[in-house]
């Protein structure tokens, strides 16, 4: 299974991260309340959970992989440091001092020139340091600072900020502090790559196109009477699927497009929040926060709607298409993953834990970006 996300953008998130490591396996994080902070590994094929690391001390907010070196960076927020692990490794995982920092939240890791990145929550302040935590020093300060991501093939370094008076912003500079500019001035709900080195998000009543050459934001969408929490494309044919929540009904437009985007309307739904499609036997799922709570599915044009299964407090989905697995997530009050057939049977529970934290490939989370770019310009084939 190929990474195609290039962009998670999260939001009201305490577990971190999940991310696709090697072959069938997630690596992610949970904060404090699940027994002092712990990083977990889980494994597709076995359906096993494991632990990395316990008694972390910290919530953890994000998590970074150095390629090159086979290391496992995390910011210890309580504990104002930054820490890494090898992984995997024959032996106990022990973690290892990198360097101070004063409330760290966000990291990155710039493969090409072996050094780590990361924001501090309270001053404000970017940092970067050697990955072996020599030569720091200071890239920026702005804003109280969340999230961090680098497009180091391009040097650019993409952050976001908290406050929300101005309103919360996700920020663009180069990876020495320079050019800095504002990419999104309003609070993103999905983001995922584009085409043509463009970023697809959505927020409250719109889907906009940031291009990443010229820096320029324009609306692809506007009056859509609804937040839109996730979207998601069809390559094979070519639209953007997305669920209107406050409207009841999914909806679809071709992109990219020389006309006029217009959508059209897929299927009827009850609070719909999580999408996903399977482009091998054309289908769209979506989850419904409206009792009785149900994952269901329809062709790519709306016929054949059925019911694959019930729980509560369905809330973030998505697909496994070549393995014919679906995974989803259960918030707030008993925040889980779960996974199912695609016919809605063998629903094991693969991680229960009591923070509030969501999914695998979609997000909803406080304001915190994270571009997974090793993965894709590495050409990570999980099939391989």
């Amino acid at each position: 299974m190929r990474l195609h996300v290039l962009v998670l953008f999260e939001f009201v998130m305490c577990v971190c991260f999940i991310n696709t490591v090697f072959a069938y396996m997630f690596v992610f994080s949970t904060n404090m309340t699940d027994d002092n902070g712990r990083i977990y590994e889980y494994n597709l094929e076995t359906r096993t959970v494991s632990y990395l690391l316990t008694n972390i001390q910290s919530d953890v907010y994000s998590i970074t992989y150095d390629y090159n070196n086979g290391y496992i960076y995390f910011p210890r927020l309580h504990k104002n440091d930054i820490q890494r692990f090898k992984y995997p490794s024959d032996q106990p995982y022990t973690s290892e001092f990198v360097i101070n920092a004063s409330v760290p939240i966000g990291i990155a890791i710039d493969p090409l020139y072996d050094q780590v990145y990361w924001t501090e929550y309270n001053a404000g302040n970017i940092y970067r340091c050697n990955l072996d935590g020599s030569g720091k020093s200071r890239v920026l300060n702005d804003d109280p600072l969340f999230a961090l991501t680098l497009d180091y093939q391009n040097r650019w370094l993409y952050y976001s900020t908290t406050l929300t008076t101005p309103i919360r912003s996700i920020q663009r500079s180069r990876l020495d502090g320079t050019e800095i500019h504002t990419v999104i001035k309003e609070e993103a709900s999905d983001i995922s790559r584009g085409l043509q080195n463009k970023i697809i998000f959505s927020t409250f009543g719109k889907i906009q196109e940031f291009n990443m050459d010229t820096g320029n934001v324009s609306d692809i969408l506007i009056n859509q009477q609804s937040y839109i929490h996730c979207f998601v494309y069809d390559s094979n044919n070519e639209y953007i699927y997305f669920p209107r929540a406050d409207k009841n009904d999914i909806l679809r437009f071709r992109y990219p497009s020389e006309q006029v985007y217009m959508t059209e309307t897929v299927t009827q739904a009850r609070r719909p929040i999580g999408v996903a499609i399977d482009q091998v036997d054309n289908h769209v799922y979506w989850t419904e926060r409206t009792a009785p709570e149900e994952l269901k599915r329809c062709n790519f044009d709306g016929p054949n709607k059925i019911s694959i299964l019930q729980d509560s407090e369905l809330y973030a989905l998505t697909l496994d298409y070549r393995n014919r697995w679906l995974y989803y997530s259960i918030y707030p009050t008993r925040s889980s993953i779960r996974r199912s057939s695609l016919n809605g049977t063998e629903r094991p529970e693969i991680v229960d834990v009591t923070s509030n934290w969501f999914e695998y490939s979609l997000t909803e989370i406080s304001y915190s970006i994270s571009l997974s770019y090793e993965a894709v310009h590495r050409n990570q084939d999980l099939d391989n």
